[in-house]
């Protein structure tokens, strides 16, 4: 059966329109698209929208996740805890009971340090996954923006372009193409 044009999938779909715009020249290759996108927060927009299952978007948002946790000081334990007990739940090891427990505790987390929040900001959306996929993308764009509070002005762009490349690859670790592409 044919694909529909990725683009025009999207946008019925309430996708932001930098994603549709961006996704235009893929036409209907869904398959090019998840390998060439840059973005884990686009890549876990589309696996949420296609209905992926629960416990493997959890698993590659919290790995999105994960790349904020670099700088992180072992005195900032509860972004780290949180994403350790989304992994838990994804392999049937904690309940959503304790999850939501810990993203009430997460959302109190409100460090001076803009980089620290936004890293707690990655690790609060990948446990906020799962109860609400769309929550995934944010654990990609705030460990994106983690790492951007974290450098030097000079180099934010570069930086942010790896930061946003090193998500897209996590989010393709744990979602090969082949388990989205049954969905579509």
């Amino acid at each position: 059966m044919p694909r529909p044009p990725l683009a025009d999938w999207l946008k019925a779909r309430g996708a932001h329109n930098d994603l549709v715009t961006w996704s235009v020249a893929f036409d209907d290759d869904w398959q090019r698209f998840w390998q060439e996108c840059p973005r884990g927060d686009w890549l876990l927009s589309l696996a949420a929208r296609l209905g992926i299952e629960r416990p493997r978007l959890v698993r590659a948002a919290s790995a999105a996740a994960r790349t904020a946790l670099e700088g992180l000081p072992e005195s900032e334990p509860a972004p780290r805890a949180a994403l350790e007990l989304a992994e838990a739940w994804a392999d049937g090891q904690a309940s959503a009971e304790a999850c939501r427990a810990r993203s009430l505790e997460l959302e109190r987390y409100s460090p001076p340090d803009p980089a620290l929040a936004a890293v707690g900001a990655a690790a609060l959306s990948a446990l906020m996954t799962i109860e609400d996929p769309d929550s995934a993308a944010g654990a990609a764009a705030n460990a994106a923006q983690a790492a951007l509070f974290g450098a030097g002005d000079c180099a934010l762009l570069s930086l942010l372009s790896y930061a946003q490349r090193q998500t897209a690859e996590r989010v393709r670790e744990h979602l090969p193409f082949e388990a989205v592409a049954a969905l579509i």
